[in-house]
């Protein structure tokens, strides 16, 4: 008798419990840089302060993130950069209509940098200087021959970009192009830019590293861009290989949604086409998070009180 005291004790537990579990109405997918951490977690808590709406926040990459929208899973990429993920954009944005883009994007920039010192002592200022067997040798660290650069994380649209780039101008031949986490390239930054060691990197803005460090974006030669493919990728691989263009040319990032939203949570969708991020912002937002090291879920929160204002504007 007293076992079945029990059990009937922990089904009534197990029944409350599930009651009072609110499921989330909202997915937003998160994938890893630090800007994008910081605007989902943004979106995350306008949406649940302004529209009273429960939103899960769910690390993935842009492909599983893509995916996710076409088959209702998750609800919103907080930073889908074109011409990067311009694979997935045709695939999802117009070919089978399932996702959609904010018609407000931020300006970006992305090509090859080199700290202060790189440029000034040594004469590192283009990325043709790089196929010059000799210059490539002031970022040799291990003593083959070849220099070293990052290039980006593996699972990036763009680090396949830069690979074809390379092949296309030649300095893949002198140039050992690394593929890792952000974090350790950061911490190289920080090293190259405290002794005066020349280095050579993939950057890209809005990003804080502009903000922390004097760097410097190497000229490119100018070739005529529609003999060349457009960059494009944004699959586990980062794109096809042979993506490439003379020039990383302008970029950009909007956010993008299921489709499905206009109908389903149309509120929602109205709000996501009006948030007008900018590019001093969200470097400010990669500074808070990787320097100052907040936490991403505490910045949201005091982000959007001081941002009440411009949120009162997009919420209308």
């Amino acid at each position: 008798m007293r076992a079945l005291r029990l059990i009937a004790v922990f089904l009534t537990f197990m029944v409350i419990g599930t009651h009072n579990v609110q499921a989330a109405d909202m997915v937003i997918g998160v994938p890893d840089w630090p800007s994008a951490r910081a605007t989902a977690n943004i979106i995350k808590v306008i949406i649940e302060d302004r529209l009273s709406l429960p939103v899960e926040l769910r690390e993935a990459d842009n492909q599983k993130i893509f995916e996710g929208m076409d088959a209702g899973t998750i609800q919103l990429h907080p930073e889908v950069w074109l011409p990067n993920q311009n694979e997935l954009y045709q695939d999802y944005v117009e070919a089978k209509r399932s996702v959609s883009l904010s018609p407000l994007s931020v300006d970006a920039s992305q090509g090859i940098c080199a700290t202060r010192a790189t440029v000034e002592i040594h004469g590192i200022k283009s990325i043709q200087d790089l196929t010059d067997p000799e210059k490539a040798k002031i970022f040799d660290t291990d003593f083959n021959g070849k220099g070293e650069m990052w290039i980006g994380q593996s699972d990036w649209a763009s680090t396949q970009v830069v690979i074809s780039r390379a092949r296309l101008f030649g300095y893949d031949r002198t140039m050992t192009l690394l593929q890792g986490g952000e974090p350790l390239a950061l911490a190289a930054i920080d090293v190259a830019v405290s002794i005066g060691k020349p280095l050579v990197f993939y950057c890209y803005t809005p990003h804080h590293v502009f903000a922390l460090h004097d760097i410097v974006r190497l000229g490119e030669p100018d070739q005529d861009q529609s003999t060349f493919a457009v960059a494009s990728g944004g699959g586990k691989s980062g794109g096809s290989e042979n993506a490439a263009s003379a020039t990383f040319g302008n970029a950009r990032f909007h956010i993008a949604y299921a489709a499905s939203l206009a109908d389903s949570m149309p509120q929602v969708a109205k709000l996501l086409r009006q948030i007008r991020f900018d590019t001093d912002m969200v470097t400010g937002m990669t500074y808070a998070l990787v320097v100052e090291r907040q936490d991403p879920a505490f910045f949201a929160k005091q982000w959007v009180e001081t941002h009440s204002d411009e949120i009162d504007r997009w919420v209308r």
